[in-house]
């Protein structure tokens, strides 16, 4: 084989990767555009059920919220009775201490 084949052969695979991505960026753009509707949906139900919490309510959500993100992006999972346990906290059924106090359940 020849340097000149070689080098249209490298030019053809670079070629289809480029097209290979672009149908998948094209595919993840797509998902995404199809997401949104659910993600404002959720959102816009989210403040409504937090349009009659106090304050301090709010701002524990908030943090919940800002905190399982975080731990998600880090690849981190909740287990169900973390969850439990936050939103506990977070409407005030129980104290600080009390939801850092894993050896006594909620």
């Amino acid at each position: 084989m020849t340097k000149a084949n070689e080098e249209d052969m490298q030019h053809e695979g670079l070629q289809l990767a480029k097209a290979s991505d672009a149908i998948a960026f094209q595919r993840m753009r797509e998902q995404y555009a199809a997401s949104i509707p659910a993600y404002e949906a959720e959102q816009k139900q989210r403040n409504l059920d937090r349009a009659a919490m106090s304050e301090e309510q709010r701002k524990r959500h908030e943090a919940l919220d800002y905190a399982r993100a975080s731990a998600g992006l880090s690849g981190y999972t909740i287990s169900e009775e973390d969850v439990q346990r936050s939103l506990r906290w977070a409407n005030g059924e129980i104290t600080m201490d009390e939801f850092l106090d894993v050896s006594r359940p909620c």
